[in-house]
């Protein structure tokens, strides 16, 4: 260029003295000089001119690239001179933000296949493929093979935590057992420790806690919300036509066999004509004081027979009404329940007689009414046998004012439907042998008083670990569990779907940070 200046100044001075043949000499000599400079003078940077996307197509195509250049530098088919001049040339695109990103798309593009390995998708697998990947990376002389082994391990391992660790801000608890997930679509909330298991190191934290003061004293009367709430569950299977249950406690059972006793008397009051005394039904009566799991002893088989003979067979001799049917029916029905909740075995095994003869009583009155009839004692049936379980349990050791825990639900539930064992397994399972106490007024105080702590902590502009501290409590409210464990609408889904993509940003931190 300094040849060129010379011969524009030489041409400058030539005009200046009017020396025509010396300016054309000069002004040929310069057109010449600048043509052969033409082409001899490459920009330094070889991204100018190129586009947004044009940077970034090129970035995948080094990050694609990268892996083959690797594996042949690994087998010693490319040489370190090769992977030196790839790393010169591509070093301005990689200053660009579009070249980087598609280095880093490119990349993960032509590692995709390393997800079909089992296990890929762990938290330990995407470290193992991010430090395969790495150990097989270019490297250039300036770099270190350990380094970017270490490098993919990290980055496939902070990737694939990272989606997981969001996901939990949608699921904080992930770890839900069965039995809670059944009892949360049943609108049962256990505290997270519950629903972790009983062997869980949540629900032992829990458990240890419940001794400390304020947040112990949630704690507690958290869980045994849940517990009321499965009570509640429980009765509202001995309550038929779907009648609605909103407290737990004895004046809620008493409610549930009036309503079945109501129920009954319906049924009942739509028999046609009247109903008369069959020999089948005085054939099993006679025999139920000495049948297997009863086995009356004389005395209160003396008594059977006698309340029998008067509450039932000499009503209906000479055939009843509707109206006398259901007297004796309800009569069978009290009986039952009477003698089965008491202390005594042998006269808790009257009150299975009984039981047994109400069942034998139907069938007879089956045999000679509709089939409408024996459709609809059926069902009523299934709620006789919840209410029956529930009675049981409500007057078993450690229940509270007609509160019962889960396993005295259990232990009272053999004889019950399937469902009803069912529920009560798996409430056993989550609750087993809680039973609250009568206390409510902290439920309403502990979450407003938290809420008011941690608002007022922000608004004087306090440590965000004081704000932490004073909303921990609300975990325990109805509203915090239920988020915990995932119960709000899509909320386990979006959890789910998070989580379901830490196998594709292990590669992504993988490749992010092997990238020069």
């Amino acid at each position: 260029m300094a040849g060129i200046k010379e011969l524009e100044t030489a041409l400058i001075n030539a005009d200046k003295a009017g020396d025509v043949a010396a300016a054309r000499t000069l002004a040929a000599a310069i057109r010449s000089a600048r043509s052969s400079t033409v082409g001899k003078m490459p920009s330094m940077d070889p991204t100018e001119g190129m586009s947004t996307a044009e940077k970034f197509l090129a970035g995948a195509g080094k990050g694609m690239t990268d892996v083959a250049r690797g594996v042949g530098q690994a087998v010693g088919l490319v040489n370190q001179d090769s992977i030196d001049a790839a790393k010169a040339q591509d070093a301005a695109l990689m200053k660009t933000g579009a070249g980087m990103a598609g280095a880093i798309t490119g990349g993960v593009a032509a590692t995709l296949p390393t997800l079909a390995i089992p296990g890929a998708g762990t938290l330990t697998g995407s470290a193992a493929i991010g430090a395969g990947t790495g150990l097989l990376a270019p490297v250039a002389s300036d770099e270190s093979r350990i380094a970017n082994t270490a490098l993919g391990a990290t980055g496939g391992a902070v990737g694939n935590a990272a989606a997981r660790g969001l996901s939990m801000l949608a699921q904080p608890i992930q770890g839900a057992t069965e039995a809670a997930k059944d009892l949360l679509k049943r609108g049962i909330v256990p505290t997270p420790g519950m629903a972790s298991g009983p062997t869980s190191i949540v629900n032992k934290v829990e458990q240890q806690l419940e001794s400390f003061g304020p947040i112990g004293w949630l704690i507690s009367h958290a869980r045994g919300r849940a517990v009321k709430e499965m009570n509640v569950e429980a009765i509202s299977k001995a309550v038929p036509n779907g009648e609605e249950v909103l407290k737990a406690g004895r004046p809620a059972i008493d409610r549930a066999g009036q309503l079945i006793d109501a129920a009954y008397d319906r049924v009942y009051d739509k028999i046609p004509g009247k109903i008369t005394f069959d020999s089948t039904f005085d054939d099993a009566i006679k025999a139920l004081p000495s049948k297997e799991g009863i086995d009356l002893p004389p005395s209160l088989a003396e008594r059977f027979n006698k309340l029998i003979k008067d509450r039932v067979t000499s009503r209906i001799e000479d055939g009843a009404s509707a109206e006398t049917i259901r007297a004796a029916h309800n009569s069978l029905g009290q009986l039952a329940r009477k003698y089965r909740a008491s202390g005594d075995p042998d006269q808790r095994a009257l009150g299975a007689a009984f039981a047994a003869a109400k069942e034998e009583f139907r069938g007879m009155v089956s045999r000679q009414a509709s089939g409408d009839f024996k459709a609809a004692m059926d069902g009523l049936d299934k709620n006789y046998s919840a209410l029956l379980a529930v009675e049981k349990a409500a007057e078993r050791a450690g229940s509270k004012e007609g509160v019962f825990s889960a396993e005295s639900l259990k232990g009272a539930t053999k004889r019950s439907s399937a469902d009803m064992r069912e529920f009560s397994a798996k409430a056993a399972d989550v609750m087993g042998r809680t039973v609250p106490d009568s206390g409510t007024a902290g439920r309403l105080f502990w979450p407003l008083a938290s809420g008011a702590a941690a608002g007022g902590n922000e608004y004087m502009g306090g440590p965000g670990f004081l704000t932490a501290a004073a909303l921990a409590p609300l975990a325990y409210s109805r509203m915090g569990s239920r988020y915990l464990l995932g119960d709000y609408p899509a909320q386990a889904a979006i959890a789910e779907m998070i989580r379901g993509t830490a196998p594709y940003t292990g590669l992504l931190g993988r490749s992010v940070l092997l990238q020069d």
